[in-house]
């Protein structure tokens, strides 16, 4: 099996592809660049290559680190690597941002040479993986206490004097249902 080669950045899109500052093209490649040898390719995308600025509860804090290999493979276009996403949540439960990385450490991908046009965006790929990993409820720590449910003070800063009861009333009203004697036997 050959060698790979190694590129220290990505292919950039194709400068015939029109782009506009608010869609951008993501990270193409060129398939004659991987024909004859696998390509390694390894460095930083910024959040607007792959659309995540504008995701709700979350807010990018710096590029997107990439090291990923592109090659060949009979009738298949294989992409492996991974990623990581230095990026800030909102926590579900006190509502502050906290500072986490979020990690694609092995994925793969593969694409049927017949449906890859020329340039191949992965783009699309790289967001969904990274999307994958994103917690669906992100707590900043598992013993957040969250905000008072009354006066909406954050408990993990402050305390509040507001009277807090345990109990669940759901269910009271069946408290005072009479079932009779039939019931019981």
């Amino acid at each position: 099996m050959p060698e790979p080669e190694t590129s220290q950045s990505a292919v950039p899109p194709d400068p015939d592809t029109p782009t506009t500052p608010e869609k951008p093209a993501g990270l193409v490649v060129h398939l004659d660049q991987i024909r004859d040898n696998p390509k390694i390719f390894t460095g930083e995308l910024p959040p607007e290559a792959l659309e995540l600025d504008s995701l709700d509860g979350a807010r990018n804090i710096a590029p997107i680190a990439y090291d990923l290999r592109i090659t060949i493979a009979g009738e298949e276009v294989l992409l492996q690597g991974s990623l990581e996403l230095p990026i800030e949540f909102e926590c579900v439960k006190c509502a502050q941002f906290f500072k986490t990385t979020q990690k694609a450490a092995s994925f793969v991908r593969s694409f049927s040479l017949s449906e890859v046009p020329e340039g191949l965006d992965i783009g699309p790929e790289l967001r969904e993986e990274l999307l994958l990993t994103f917690p669906t409820f992100p707590q900043c720590s598992p013993t957040c206490l969250g905000l008072c449910l009354k006066c909406g003070t954050n408990l993990n800063q402050n305390t509040c004097d507001c009277v807090t009861t345990k109990e669940d009333h759901r269910w009271s009203a069946l408290d005072s249902l009479d079932l009779g004697e039939k019931a019981q036997e």
